[in-house]
């Protein structure tokens, strides 16, 4: 069952943000946070992937494309494919650029945790041909002999910032 956390505002910060003009939505559910997530995750398409092994973290900035929240990576491999295999808990995030001195209350942005599965181009043909569609690659197009692969991840946490549009840290989970 889908749950929300939505942090509670008052103070100093609830008049900071309505001296700006910002509402923070006070009716949530878990399917109105996924779907404002969804939105901001179909408006991007780089996201920032992090992974580990052997206590040693790594970030990669690598082009997504997602379906609902699945996010799909296509890959020419790399040390972030063998993290996985040894560990598929993921996190990863997707931000806008933002002047925190012109508008303080302008970051927008998903931080998410999960777990990814790496798929070569003929383990799951159903996948690698899903993926290479939602990043809009013709096969035809690829050299038939490389090991692509393709990354899935499943989110199970994610939180979103976007106080302009009336959301504060609000973390949904799966």
């Amino acid at each position: 069952m889908e749950k929300l956390h939505v942090p509670r505002i008052d103070g100093s910060l609830r008049k900071a943000m309505e001296s700006k003009g910002i509402k923070i939505h006070n009716k949530m559910t878990p399917a109105s946070v996924k779907k404002a997530i969804i939105k901001y995750m179909d408006e991007h398409t780089v996201i920032h992937l992090g992974t580990c092994s052997n206590n040693i973290p790594r970030v990669t900035p690598i082009e997504f494309r997602n379906k609902g929240l699945r996010i799909y990576l296509f890959s020419e491999g790399g040390v972030k494919i063998n993290n996985i295999k040894k560990n598929p808990k993921v996190s990863a995030s997707i931000a806008n650029h933002y002047d925190r001195k012109s508008d303080y209350f302008s970051s927008r942005g998903i931080q998410l945790w999960g777990k990814a599965k790496v798929y070569g181009k003929d383990e799951n043909r159903k996948v690698f041909l899903e993926c290479i569609k939602l990043m809009g690659i013709k096969e035809i197009n690829l050299p038939p002999l490389y090991p692509y692969k393709i990354i899935v991840i499943e989110p199970e946490k994610i939180r979103y910032q976007d106080a302009r549009n009336g959301y504060w840290f609000v973390t949904w989970e799966k």
